[in-house]
């Protein structure tokens, strides 16, 4: 069954909708009815999150929660996304302080992306499945198309086209019309702008304070929740603690243990003193859940905790500044600490604007969220989403692993300046690789990659046909491309034991389409392994040594590594294993992944550790007992 690429982009468009809804009004209708049975008994309030925490923790030894695959545009396998939201199913409702949105946009995404496939569609692209899963559960959550779209391209898809535009599109839509429908979509207040000169003094105090909470909040959350790991704290135990943490807070008040965004009616009241401890009590909870290793989003909690903020900050600011309405300058704390930590500006500002605000507040609230997001950045380069998706249980000295588990392909590679056209001779092509010393990308007019000549297929054409034959005769028409939304570990997994120095790059909304290199060396100097400069004037012949220290293991029968968890190897500061390769899978470097026999460890290290590393495994001494 062969559909077109519009109605292919619209069925998937729905579907994602469609879960995203169902999902959602699950996972909140399970959440109201347990909360309100736990609240019942004080010594459930205080154990049910720990036991929680348990159960997260005994999960997350098979199922890691990856956001870094969203953020890259490409999705972990359909059962690490059921896993993903089982996690957070536990997390949430046993009381934990995360949002469901997040995990949710991961098993939308594979769903969509499955039914893709299995109608033999592959016009909605990865990052188009995920990015129709991130505006359909943002605009079920808040009733906000606009902000869904824009959400989805801020985050993952930066401008869609073809078939992912129209899913995309068709998601925002769907989930907003469902989320309004059967009342999913949370109320945000409705903002005014100041009516005098001191009360845009007052939104820029309370901006501030948000832009300071907002950047705490992830500072805390990465740095605990990295630390524990660091010092050894198991992961089973972790989230437990954690748990117990929430459960503290909620019994001083439950709304310190608030995942959804405060009402408008709430916000009316005028106590200085509730609002501001109901945002410490909130943005607590949400570093005990996430940075102990709970599984979930920060969306909603963030706004949460920001909107009590603003409330706060307006009550203890009315006797030097003239006050302005609480809704108001809560929604203006709620939006700008959600574009510090999440670092979307303008889909905050579409948030006001969707729920009623007056323009010109919208206005201020773009500027603001921008000005927000870009300090942040300056602060905190890392998202709060980076952050947790860092793999902490990695071997000792193994400290590319949060490098290349967060490092977008678009982010280190290079343009691709040396090209060849279709019509090349092979007297032009053996010039240029002699010169570079690495493949060289085949591009017709339309800047379509049609092949990719290695320096070996360049010198062998020159001695079988002579330098006036045409090059695109001997090179590749098959060969292993990247994704320019891709984080690195993930463009190590596609490669494999592919031996190549310089892999093309490809945008995955325009299909073949060229866009860069990515070159191993660009990969070396970012690890800080240096490799020496190459030899350019030397040619290339085939076979020779690039002097790249690229690491490969096998894992042989009777290793002493076989039967062992990464985390239990002692490795050398210099190795960076990245890939396990396992038959035809490729699985990543993690500190829970257990290796097997007939397995091969990719990566890179200096050839005397990959040497020694190599006698490791093949059981020939060497520390590699585990720890």
């Amino acid at each position: 069954m062969r559909l077109s690429p519009p109605l292919a982009g619209f069925l998937v468009g729905v579907v994602a909708a469609l879960l995203a809804t169902l999902v959602l009004g699950v996972l909140k209708a399970l959440t109201a009815t347990l909360t309100l049975w736990r609240l019942e008994h004080p010594l459930l309030v205080l154990l049910v999150p720990a036991l929680g925490g348990l159960l997260v923790g005994l999960g997350r030894r098979w199922w890691a929660s990856d956001f870094a695959s969203i953020l890259a545009g490409r999705l972990p396998d359909f059962d690490s996304s059921a896993g993903q939201l089982a996690l957070a199913l536990g997390t949430v409702l046993s009381g934990g302080v995360a949002g469901r949105e997040e995990p949710v946009i991961g098993f939308v995404a594979a769903c969509a992306r499955r039914l893709s496939l299995a109608l033999r569609q592959r016009t909605v692209s990865l990052p188009g499945a995920v990015a129709a899963a991130c505006a359909g559960s943002l605009a079920v959550a808040f009733g906000a198309p606009f902000a869904g779209l824009v959400f989805a391209c801020e985050l993952v898809a930066g401008r869609p086209r073809g078939a992912d535009l129209v899913a995309v599109l068709v998601a925002a839509g769907g989930g907003a019309l469902a989320g309004r429908l059967t009342g999913l979509a949370a109320e945000l207040p409705v903002g005014n702008a100041p009516a005098q000169p001191g009360g845009w003094l007052m939104v820029l105090g309370v901006a501030l304070a948000a832009l300071i909470v907002g950047l705490a909040l992830t500072a805390l959350v990465g740095l605990l929740f990295q630390a524990l790991r660091r010092v050894g704290a198991p992961l089973v135990l972790a989230p437990a603690v954690g748990g117990l943490i929430v459960g503290l807070l909620t019994l001083v008040s439950p709304a310190f243990a608030g995942t959804d965004p405060i009402a408008p009616a709430l916000l009316r009241e005028e106590v200085t003193g509730l609002w501001l401890l109901t945002a410490a009590g909130r943005a607590a909870g949400l570093i005990a859940t996430l940075g102990f290793g709970g599984v979930g989003g920060v969306i909603a909690p963030v706004v949460g905790t920001g909107q009590a903020l603003g409330a706060g900050m307006g009550a203890l600011l009315d006797p030097f500044l003239p006050r302005n309405d609480p809704p108001t300058l809560a929604l203006i704390g709620g939006l700008v600490t959600l574009a510090t930590v999440v670092r979307t500006p303008f889909a905050t500002a579409l948030l006001a604007l969707e729920a009623g605000a007056d323009p010109l507040l919208v206005v201020a609230l773009a500027i603001l969220g921008w000005g927000a997001a870009a300090l942040a950045r300056v602060v905190e380069p890392w998202s709060v989403y980076r952050l947790l998706a860092l793999e902490p249980e990695t071997p000792r000295g193994a400290l590319a692993a949060p490098l290349l588990s967060t490092t977008l392909v678009r982010d280190v590679m290079a343009p691709a300046s040396t090209i060849l056209a279709p019509d090349a001779l092979v007297a032009e092509a053996v010039a240029l690789v002699r010169q570079v010393r690495e493949e060289l990308p085949v591009v017709d007019g339309r800047g379509t990659l049609v092949g990719v000549l290695s320096p070996a297929e360049a010198e062998r054409a020159l001695i079988l046909s002579g330098p006036e034959a045409l090059a695109l005769d001997y090179a590749r028409r098959e060969f292993p491309t990247v994704l320019l939304y891709q984080t690195l570990d993930q463009a190590l997994q596609e490669l494999g034991s592919e031996s190549v120095t310089a892999i093309p790059v490809v945008d995955p909304r325009e299909p073949g389409k060229l866009v860069g290199l990515l070159r191993y060396r660009q990969v070396l100097d970012l690890l800080g392994l240096a490799p020496p400069p190459p030899h350019s004037a030397a040619p290339t012949t085939p076979g020779q040594d690039d002097g790249l220290p690229v690491l490969r293991i096998p894992i042989p029968a009777g290793s002493p590594w076989a039967g062992k968890r990464v985390r239990e190897l002692r490795l050398p500061s210099q190795a960076f294993p990245a890939v396990i390769a396992r038959g035809e899978r490729r699985l990543p470097w993690r500190g829970e992944s257990l290796l097997r026999e007939g397995d091969v460890v990719l990566g890179f290290a200096p050839p005397a550790v990959a040497a020694e590393l190599l006698r490791q495994a093949a059981g020939e001494g060497g520390p590699s007992d585990s720890t």
